[in-house]
């Protein structure tokens, strides 16, 4: 059984490495991802870019918990992954994984928009086969 509709991205662009991802969104189309705005609940994947403070924590966390079962989350560039240049400031977060489970880490500051593009294409088939029918 697979999925019928496109996948679909919910994109929060936080910091500087959002221009790296944005920068995606052609390919994306082209390879038939809807990129949605402000829907977490139509959405598959969630991608995080750019420094996450401890006050935008609980903001990502409300909107992963309003995404439907079967969610996927990349934390693109390093601030996303582990703080980045930031780690060790006392508002930033040392990674999105802190907060959500992540299942891919772009690494980079910032990392190449392909690398995105990458990472969305390797979830695909995860999104779209459950693991239980893989």
């Amino acid at each position: 059984m697979t999925r019928s509709a496109p996948l679909t991205v919910l994109h929060v662009p936080v910091a500087c490495c959002a221009i790296e991802a944005l920068a995606a969104e052609s390919a994306l189309a082209e390879l038939g991802v809807n990129l949605v705005i402000d829907t977490p609940e139509s959405a598959d994947v969630l991608v995080v870019s750019g420094t996450v403070t401890h006050t935008m924590a609980p903001t990502i966390r409300a909107l992963y918990d309003r995404m439907p079962s079967g969610r996927r989350v990349v934390a693109f560039g390093v601030c996303a992954t582990t703080g980045g240049p930031y780690w060790d400031s006392y508002s930033v977060l040392q990674g999105i994984d802190r907060i959500i489970p992540v299942d891919r880490y772009v690494p980079g500051c910032p990392p190449r928009p392909h690398a995105l593009v990458e990472a969305i294409t390797s979830l695909a088939t995860d999104v779209l086969v459950p693991a239980e029918l893989a």
